[in-house]
């Protein structure tokens, strides 16, 4: 199977082995279509299917998608899987805990449930976003973890690039202004962001 497309053509006794389902969806995870829907049991195969596609999540069983440690490994093995989840499930801490650890952007959240106003006011959350995701995670913080210290040491650190992760006191300190602007990748951004945010020449 060197393409997804060779396991539609297999035999019927090649199509039910699970090795060569392994193999066909690790070359094209679209095949998760063909395959048996017995295999929608099957947490191997299903967890192949969702790490190379988040989508594919919704081929699981619903009584494995509503299971919150089946969904909890999901979201570890790819963390856009989120996006597939009940609300009961995506309001679950653990599992928006897990979603960070592995790469989910706090701007996902915003898209989700009332639950985003919970995880924006939490410290913890907060500072495992800007050491998995970056500096530019503090911008989606809540007033109160923005005016913190620590954290906003931590993102800059961490690339913090954007003005508007700096409260009012600390976007006139030289030494962290200076900080974020050396983050600024694009110095046309820079030049725009110094003169529309902080009104400098």
């Amino acid at each position: 199977v060197d393409t997804g497309d060779a396991f539609i053509h297999a035999s019927d006794e090649l199509q039910q082995d699970v090795d060569v389902i392994l193999l066909a969806l690790e070359w094209d995870p679209v095949i998760i279509e063909d395959i048996d829907e017995v295999f929608y049991e099957n947490l191997d195969v299903m967890y192949k299917a969702i790490y190379m596609d988040a989508e594919n999540f919704e081929y699981l069983v619903e009584e494995l998608q509503t299971d919150k440690d089946v969904a909890k490994k999901c979201v570890s093995l790819n963390c856009d899987v989120y996006d597939y989840l009940c609300d009961k499930l995506k309001e679950d801490r653990e599992i928006i805990e897990t979603a960070i650890q592995n790469g989910y952007l706090l701007s996902g959240f915003l898209h989700g449930t009332e639950i985003y106003k919970e995880i924006y006011a939490d410290k913890e959350l907060i500072a495992l976003a800007i050491e998995r995701n970056g500096g530019n995670e503090l911008c989606f913080a809540s007033n109160d973890i923005i005016e913190s210290g620590k954290i906003a040491e931590k993102a800059i650190t961490k690339g913090l690039s954007k003005i508007e992760g700096l409260n009012k006191e600390r976007r006139y300190d030289k030494k962290t202004v200076k900080a974020v602007f050396a983050n600024m990748s694009d110095e046309s951004i820079a030049r725009k962001t110094a003169v529309n945010v902080m009104g400098l020449p």
